[in-house]
């Protein structure tokens, strides 16, 4: 899910990109798959933020063997009212622990970096993204992380499950977090 705003005058794009493990991908799946991912993304970007472009791979095989399912453009913007404005290299990250630890003994998570463009509640202009984020400012972000865990879509027998790039699917009842504080993601300059 490639998305757009300016930065430092200039158009800067980005994206998330999903793994999902489901039955038979076809177009239609896909397209399905797509509604579901943009109807959540939107609810976590302020309008500033412009959709473009989804893309559907196959995946399992080598990058050779895997082909595109579907390539899809894109015009909405995104629909959360911001009453703070964050800056633009700022991401609200949502993370989703797998279930297990790394050899170093840290919990494993995948992780969500999200250029929301700002936040539902007010936070002084001095402390936004100083200041550890309030329940009131995690709430969309920690439905979003738990929105896009499964989606239950007609299209879609079975419905589709996020899984991290290695396929490690999501333990039972993982709830998603969003991290205290803004994470800066760098751009070009």
């Amino acid at each position: 899910m490639t998305k757009q705003f300016l930065y430092h005058g200039q158009v800067e794009q980005f994206s998330n990109v999903y793994h999902y493990e489901s039955g038979v991908f076809d177009s239609v799946v896909a397209n399905a798959l797509l509604d579901q991912i943009l109807s959540e993304e939107r609810k976590v970007h302020t309008s500033a933020v412009r959709f473009l472009v989804g893309r559907v791979w196959e995946a399992g095989g080598t990058p050779a063997q895997n082909q595109m399912i579907l390539v899809r453009d894109f015009t909405e913007m995104g629909l959360m009212a911001a009453s703070s404005k964050i800056h633009r290299a700022a991401a609200v990250v949502v993370k989703l622990f797998l279930g297990r630890k790394s050899t170093t003994g840290r919990k494993v998570y995948l992780r969500k970096h999200l250029h929301a463009e700002g936040l539902p509640s007010s936070v002084t202009a001095e402390s936004v993204g100083e200041s550890i984020l309030s329940s009131v400012n995690k709430a969309p972000f920690i439905a979003y992380g738990n929105a896009i865990k499964n989606f239950t879509v007609a299209a879609i027998p079975g419905g589709a499950r996020l899984v991290s790039p290695d396929g490690t699917g999501l333990p039972a009842g993982t709830n998603a977090e969003v991290k205290d504080g803004l994470s800066i993601r760098q751009f070009r300059a």
